[in-house]
Protein backbone atom coordinates (compact mmCIF):
# COMPACT_ATOMS: atom_id res chain seq x y z
CA UNK A 1 0.00 0.00 0.00
CA UNK A 2 1.14 3.31 -0.21
CA UNK A 3 2.16 4.31 3.09
CA UNK A 4 0.74 7.43 3.93
CA UNK A 5 1.42 10.28 2.54
CA UNK A 6 1.47 7.33 0.83
CA UNK A 7 1.07 4.93 0.82
CA UNK A 8 0.83 1.69 0.23
CA UNK A 9 -2.24 1.82 -1.01
CA UNK A 10 -2.39 4.28 -2.94
CA UNK A 11 -3.15 5.70 -5.34
CA UNK A 12 -5.05 6.54 -5.75
CA UNK A 13 -2.56 3.20 -2.53
CA UNK A 14 0.11 1.27 -1.86
CA UNK A 15 2.75 -0.49 0.15
CA UNK A 16 3.66 -3.60 4.43
CA UNK A 17 2.72 -3.35 -0.96
CA UNK A 18 -1.46 5.77 -3.98
CA UNK A 19 -1.75 9.18 -2.92
CA UNK A 20 0.06 10.26 0.22
CA UNK A 21 -1.75 9.26 3.40
CA UNK A 22 -1.72 8.33 7.16
CA UNK A 23 -1.05 4.69 8.00
CA UNK A 24 -3.34 3.08 10.51
CA UNK A 25 -1.65 1.69 13.65
CA UNK A 26 -1.80 -1.93 12.57
CA UNK A 27 -0.50 -1.12 9.12
CA UNK A 28 2.22 1.00 10.55
CA UNK A 29 3.30 -1.90 12.72
CA UNK A 30 3.36 -4.22 9.75
CA UNK A 31 5.36 -1.78 7.70
CA UNK A 32 7.83 -1.10 10.46
CA UNK A 33 8.47 -4.79 10.97
CA UNK A 34 8.68 -5.54 7.30
CA UNK A 35 10.56 -2.53 6.12
CA UNK A 36 13.25 -2.23 8.71
CA UNK A 37 15.88 -0.41 6.67
CA UNK A 38 19.58 0.13 7.20
CA UNK A 39 20.88 3.69 7.26
CA UNK A 40 22.53 4.59 4.02
CA UNK A 41 23.54 8.23 3.55
CA UNK A 42 24.32 9.94 0.29
CA UNK A 43 26.42 7.22 -1.23
CA UNK A 44 28.93 9.44 -2.95
CA UNK A 45 31.77 7.09 -1.99
CA UNK A 46 30.20 3.94 -3.44
CA UNK A 47 32.45 1.86 -5.64
CA UNK A 48 31.09 1.47 -9.18
CA UNK A 49 29.81 -2.03 -9.80
CA UNK A 50 31.26 -4.29 -12.43
CA UNK A 51 29.38 -4.10 -15.70
CA UNK A 52 26.55 -6.62 -15.75
CA UNK A 53 26.22 -8.32 -19.10
CA UNK A 54 22.64 -9.40 -19.66
CA UNK A 55 20.06 -9.08 -22.39
CA UNK A 56 17.62 -6.25 -21.73
CA UNK A 57 14.54 -8.10 -22.88
CA UNK A 58 14.14 -11.78 -22.04
CA UNK A 59 10.43 -12.07 -22.75
CA UNK A 60 7.51 -11.81 -20.37
CA UNK A 61 7.15 -15.01 -18.30
CA UNK A 62 3.61 -13.97 -17.27
CA UNK A 63 1.88 -12.83 -20.46
CA UNK A 64 -1.51 -11.17 -20.25
CA UNK A 65 -4.47 -13.48 -20.81
CA UNK A 66 -7.94 -12.76 -22.12
CA UNK A 67 -9.22 -12.75 -18.54
CA UNK A 68 -7.89 -11.20 -15.31
CA UNK A 69 -5.58 -12.79 -12.72
CA UNK A 70 -7.08 -12.23 -9.24
CA UNK A 71 -5.18 -12.11 -5.97
CA UNK A 72 -5.19 -10.79 -2.41
CA UNK A 73 -3.20 -9.64 0.60
CA UNK A 74 -5.06 -10.65 3.75
CA UNK A 75 -4.50 -9.38 7.29
CA UNK A 76 -7.51 -9.87 9.57
CA UNK A 77 -7.99 -7.28 12.31
CA UNK A 78 -7.25 -9.85 15.01
CA UNK A 79 -4.06 -11.14 13.38
CA UNK A 80 -0.49 -10.29 14.28
CA UNK A 81 0.97 -7.41 12.23
CA UNK A 82 2.04 -9.70 9.39
CA UNK A 83 0.22 -11.93 7.01
CA UNK A 84 0.47 -15.73 6.87
CA UNK A 85 -0.42 -18.65 4.60
CA UNK A 86 -3.48 -19.32 6.77
CA UNK A 87 -4.94 -15.86 6.12
CA UNK A 88 -5.16 -16.12 2.36
CA UNK A 89 -6.24 -19.78 2.57
CA UNK A 90 -9.14 -18.78 4.83
CA UNK A 91 -10.34 -16.13 2.37
CA UNK A 92 -10.08 -18.64 -0.47
CA UNK A 93 -12.27 -21.02 1.51
CA UNK A 94 -14.80 -18.25 2.14
CA UNK A 95 -15.16 -17.32 -1.54
CA UNK A 96 -14.88 -20.89 -2.84
CA UNK A 97 -11.91 -20.49 -5.18
CA UNK A 98 -8.12 -20.25 -5.27
CA UNK A 99 -6.38 -16.98 -5.98
CA UNK A 100 -3.99 -16.68 -8.90
CA UNK A 101 -1.85 -14.05 -7.13
CA UNK A 102 -0.50 -13.48 -3.60
CA UNK A 103 1.00 -10.13 -2.58
CA UNK A 104 4.19 -9.89 -0.50
CA UNK A 105 6.26 -7.05 1.00
CA UNK A 106 9.93 -8.05 1.25
CA UNK A 107 13.02 -6.21 2.44
CA UNK A 108 15.71 -6.52 -0.18
CA UNK A 109 17.74 -9.03 1.84
CA UNK A 110 14.82 -11.19 3.04
CA UNK A 111 15.28 -14.90 2.45
CA UNK A 112 13.35 -16.28 -0.50
CA UNK A 113 11.13 -18.22 -0.53
CA UNK A 114 9.40 -17.29 2.72
CA UNK A 115 6.71 -19.47 4.25
CA UNK A 116 4.15 -17.43 2.32
CA UNK A 117 5.91 -17.97 -0.98
CA UNK A 118 6.36 -21.68 -0.27
CA UNK A 119 2.60 -21.86 0.31
CA UNK A 120 2.06 -20.04 -2.98
CA UNK A 121 4.14 -22.66 -4.76
CA UNK A 122 2.08 -25.48 -3.26
CA UNK A 123 -1.19 -23.72 -4.10
CA UNK A 124 -0.11 -22.64 -7.58
CA UNK A 125 -0.33 -18.92 -6.89
CA UNK A 126 2.03 -16.35 -8.42
CA UNK A 127 3.89 -14.37 -5.72
CA UNK A 128 3.83 -10.62 -6.28
CA UNK A 129 7.06 -9.58 -4.58
CA UNK A 130 7.17 -5.95 -3.44
CA UNK A 131 10.91 -5.37 -3.05
CA UNK A 132 11.81 -2.35 -0.95
CA UNK A 133 15.07 -0.42 -1.02
CA UNK A 134 17.55 -0.58 1.84
CA UNK A 135 20.12 1.81 0.40
CA UNK A 136 20.14 4.78 -1.94
CA UNK A 137 19.35 4.12 -5.59
CA UNK A 138 22.75 5.65 -6.42
CA UNK A 139 24.52 3.03 -4.30
CA UNK A 140 22.33 0.15 -5.47
CA UNK A 141 23.05 1.02 -9.11
CA UNK A 142 26.75 0.87 -8.28
CA UNK A 143 26.67 -2.54 -6.70
CA UNK A 144 26.21 -1.96 -2.97
CA UNK A 145 23.55 -4.70 -2.74
CA UNK A 146 24.82 -7.06 -5.43
CA UNK A 147 25.57 -9.91 -3.01
CA UNK A 148 22.04 -9.92 -1.57
CA UNK A 149 20.47 -9.41 -4.99
CA UNK A 150 22.48 -12.30 -6.45
CA UNK A 151 21.32 -14.60 -3.66
CA UNK A 152 17.71 -13.59 -4.19
CA UNK A 153 18.04 -14.02 -7.95
CA UNK A 154 19.44 -17.54 -7.52
CA UNK A 155 16.60 -18.42 -5.14
CA UNK A 156 13.95 -17.06 -7.50
CA UNK A 157 15.50 -18.98 -10.38
CA UNK A 158 15.38 -22.16 -8.29
CA UNK A 159 11.76 -21.45 -7.34
CA UNK A 160 10.96 -22.81 -10.77
CA UNK A 161 7.71 -20.89 -11.32
CA UNK A 162 7.00 -17.36 -12.55
CA UNK A 163 6.94 -14.52 -10.04
CA UNK A 164 6.08 -10.84 -10.27
CA UNK A 165 8.58 -8.36 -8.86
CA UNK A 166 7.99 -4.64 -8.31
CA UNK A 167 11.04 -2.77 -7.08
CA UNK A 168 10.42 0.26 -4.87
CA UNK A 169 6.73 0.57 -5.73
CA UNK A 170 5.28 4.09 -5.48
CA UNK A 171 8.71 5.58 -6.04
CA UNK A 172 7.16 8.90 -7.08
CA UNK A 173 5.88 9.62 -3.57
CA UNK A 174 7.90 11.71 -1.10
CA UNK A 175 10.88 9.74 0.20
CA UNK A 176 9.40 9.89 3.69
CA UNK A 177 6.71 7.45 2.46
CA UNK A 178 6.73 3.67 2.62
CA UNK A 179 9.48 3.47 5.23
CA UNK A 180 12.12 4.85 2.86
CA UNK A 181 13.63 7.83 4.66
CA UNK A 182 16.89 5.88 5.04
CA UNK A 183 17.01 5.32 1.26
CA UNK A 184 17.06 9.02 0.42
CA UNK A 185 20.21 10.54 -1.02
CA UNK A 186 20.74 14.10 0.25
CA UNK A 187 22.99 14.85 -2.73
CA UNK A 188 20.80 13.60 -5.57
CA UNK A 189 17.24 13.39 -4.24
CA UNK A 190 15.78 16.89 -4.22
CA UNK A 191 12.55 18.59 -3.13
CA UNK A 192 11.59 15.59 -1.03
CA UNK A 193 11.42 13.11 -3.92
CA UNK A 194 13.68 10.39 -5.30
CA UNK A 195 15.78 11.25 -8.35
CA UNK A 196 14.29 9.75 -11.54
CA UNK A 197 17.78 9.30 -12.98
CA UNK A 198 19.00 7.32 -9.97
CA UNK A 199 15.78 5.28 -9.69
CA UNK A 200 16.07 4.25 -13.35
CA UNK A 201 19.73 3.32 -12.88
CA UNK A 202 18.88 1.14 -9.85
CA UNK A 203 15.90 -0.53 -11.56
CA UNK A 204 17.96 -1.36 -14.65
CA UNK A 205 20.88 -2.62 -12.58
CA UNK A 206 18.68 -4.92 -10.48
CA UNK A 207 16.96 -6.21 -13.61
CA UNK A 208 20.19 -6.91 -15.50
CA UNK A 209 21.92 -8.51 -12.53
CA UNK A 210 19.01 -10.88 -11.88
CA UNK A 211 18.67 -11.80 -15.53
CA UNK A 212 22.42 -12.47 -15.66
CA UNK A 213 21.93 -14.80 -12.67
CA UNK A 214 19.36 -16.76 -14.67
CA UNK A 215 16.22 -15.44 -12.96
CA UNK A 216 14.32 -15.18 -16.21
CA UNK A 217 11.10 -16.32 -14.48
CA UNK A 218 10.58 -12.78 -13.14
CA UNK A 219 7.88 -10.58 -14.66
CA UNK A 220 8.99 -7.02 -13.92
CA UNK A 221 6.42 -4.52 -12.65
CA UNK A 222 6.99 -0.76 -12.83
CA UNK A 223 4.59 0.60 -10.21
CA UNK A 224 4.17 4.35 -9.65
CA UNK A 225 1.74 5.78 -7.14
CA UNK A 226 -1.42 7.35 -8.46
CA UNK A 227 -0.52 10.27 -6.18
CA UNK A 228 2.73 12.13 -5.74
CA UNK A 229 4.54 13.64 -8.72
CA UNK A 230 4.18 12.22 -12.22
CA UNK A 231 5.81 8.81 -12.53
CA UNK A 232 6.49 9.26 -16.25
CA UNK A 233 10.06 10.64 -15.81
CA UNK A 234 10.90 7.47 -13.85
CA UNK A 235 10.16 5.11 -16.77
CA UNK A 236 13.13 2.70 -17.14
CA UNK A 237 12.35 1.69 -20.73
CA UNK A 238 10.13 -0.80 -22.53
CA UNK A 239 12.75 -3.54 -22.46
CA UNK A 240 12.93 -3.42 -18.66
CA UNK A 241 9.23 -3.62 -17.89
CA UNK A 242 6.73 -6.45 -18.42
CA UNK A 243 3.72 -5.02 -16.53
CA UNK A 244 2.70 -1.53 -15.43
CA UNK A 245 1.39 -1.37 -11.87
CA UNK A 246 -1.29 0.89 -10.42
CA UNK A 247 -2.32 1.15 -6.75
CA UNK A 248 -5.69 2.74 -6.04
CA UNK A 249 -8.14 2.64 -3.15
CA UNK A 250 -11.82 3.55 -3.05
CA UNK A 251 -11.68 5.71 0.08
CA UNK A 252 -14.52 8.12 -0.65
CA UNK A 253 -17.18 5.85 -2.18
CA UNK A 254 -16.07 6.82 -5.67
CA UNK A 255 -16.35 3.24 -6.94
CA UNK A 256 -14.38 2.13 -9.97
CA UNK A 257 -13.89 5.72 -11.14
CA UNK A 258 -10.74 5.72 -8.97
CA UNK A 259 -8.93 4.02 -11.86
CA UNK A 260 -9.84 6.58 -14.52
CA UNK A 261 -7.05 9.13 -13.98
CA UNK A 262 -4.11 6.75 -13.34
CA UNK A 263 -5.22 4.51 -16.22
CA UNK A 264 -5.25 7.48 -18.60
CA UNK A 265 -1.81 8.54 -17.43
CA UNK A 266 -0.01 5.20 -17.35
CA UNK A 267 -1.70 2.87 -19.84
CA UNK A 268 0.07 4.62 -22.78
CA UNK A 269 3.50 4.65 -21.09
CA UNK A 270 6.43 3.53 -23.24
CA UNK A 271 5.24 1.81 -26.38
CA UNK A 272 1.81 1.31 -24.83
CA UNK A 273 1.94 -2.48 -25.11
CA UNK A 274 2.33 -3.36 -21.43
CA UNK A 275 -0.54 -5.01 -19.54
CA UNK A 276 -1.56 -3.42 -16.24
CA UNK A 277 -1.72 -4.97 -12.79
CA UNK A 278 -3.72 -3.32 -10.02
CA UNK A 279 -1.20 -4.39 -7.42
CA UNK A 280 -3.19 -2.94 -4.53
CA UNK A 281 -6.82 -1.93 -4.29
CA UNK A 282 -9.50 -1.83 -1.63
CA UNK A 283 -12.81 -0.24 -0.79
CA UNK A 284 -14.12 1.23 2.45
CA UNK A 285 -16.89 -0.72 4.14
CA UNK A 286 -19.73 1.52 2.98
CA UNK A 287 -18.84 1.14 -0.68
CA UNK A 288 -17.68 -2.49 -0.93
CA UNK A 289 -20.90 -3.91 -2.45
CA UNK A 290 -21.12 -1.06 -4.98
CA UNK A 291 -17.41 -1.35 -5.80
CA UNK A 292 -17.41 -5.10 -6.42
CA UNK A 293 -20.74 -5.14 -8.24
CA UNK A 294 -19.37 -2.71 -10.83
CA UNK A 295 -15.76 -3.90 -10.95
CA UNK A 296 -15.86 -6.75 -13.47
CA UNK A 297 -17.83 -4.70 -15.98
CA UNK A 298 -15.59 -1.67 -15.56
CA UNK A 299 -12.44 -3.75 -16.07
CA UNK A 300 -13.84 -5.25 -19.22
CA UNK A 301 -15.24 -2.12 -20.85
CA UNK A 302 -13.38 0.89 -19.43
CA UNK A 303 -9.99 -0.52 -18.48
CA UNK A 304 -9.28 -3.42 -20.85
CA UNK A 305 -5.49 -3.34 -20.33
CA UNK A 306 -5.92 -4.25 -16.66
CA UNK A 307 -5.17 -7.98 -16.64
CA UNK A 308 -4.37 -8.60 -12.96
CA UNK A 309 -5.84 -7.28 -9.70
CA UNK A 310 -4.95 -7.77 -6.02
CA UNK A 311 -7.41 -6.90 -3.25
CA UNK A 312 -5.98 -5.49 -0.01
CA UNK A 313 -8.15 -7.13 2.65
CA UNK A 314 -6.88 -5.22 5.67
CA UNK A 315 -6.75 -1.92 7.51
CA UNK A 316 -4.91 0.62 5.40
CA UNK A 317 -4.31 4.28 4.71
CA UNK A 318 -7.17 6.53 5.65
CA UNK A 319 -9.51 3.68 6.38
CA UNK A 320 -10.17 0.00 6.52
CA UNK A 321 -10.60 -2.14 3.42
CA UNK A 322 -11.22 -5.28 5.46
CA UNK A 323 -14.10 -7.15 3.91
CA UNK A 324 -17.38 -6.77 5.80
CA UNK A 325 -20.10 -9.42 5.61
CA UNK A 326 -21.79 -7.53 2.77
CA UNK A 327 -18.43 -6.83 1.15
CA UNK A 328 -17.42 -10.48 1.34
CA UNK A 329 -20.66 -11.55 -0.35
CA UNK A 330 -20.09 -9.04 -3.16
CA UNK A 331 -16.43 -10.03 -3.46
CA UNK A 332 -17.42 -13.69 -3.69
CA UNK A 333 -19.76 -12.87 -6.57
CA UNK A 334 -17.07 -10.77 -8.25
CA UNK A 335 -14.51 -13.57 -7.82
CA UNK A 336 -16.90 -15.99 -9.51
CA UNK A 337 -17.13 -13.82 -12.63
CA UNK A 338 -15.48 -15.61 -15.59
CA UNK A 339 -13.65 -12.42 -16.49
CA UNK A 340 -11.44 -12.71 -13.36
CA UNK A 341 -10.79 -16.42 -13.72
CA UNK A 342 -7.37 -16.40 -15.40
CA UNK A 343 -4.98 -19.07 -14.13
CA UNK A 344 -1.22 -18.81 -13.54
CA UNK A 345 0.87 -19.95 -16.52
Amino acid sequence: MQMEQNARGSGATPVLFSVAQIVAPIKAAALIGLFSLAACGGGSSATPAAVVSAPENTGNPIPAQADVLLGAWVLPANASPSTSPANIAELEAEIGRKFALSLHYDPLAQTFPSAMEQADLVNHRIPVISLNCNDTNYNIARGSQDAALSQKAAAIRSFGEPVFLRYMWEFNLPYTSNGRAACSDPVRDTDGYFSPVEYIAAFQHIHDLMVAQGATNIAWIWNPSSGGVSGVPYWPGDAYVDWVGIDDYDRASAGTSIFTAPYARYAPIGNGSHPIIIAETGAVAADQPNYFNALAGALQTQFPKIKALVYFDSVGPLGSYTLTAAGLAAFQEFAANPYVSASPP
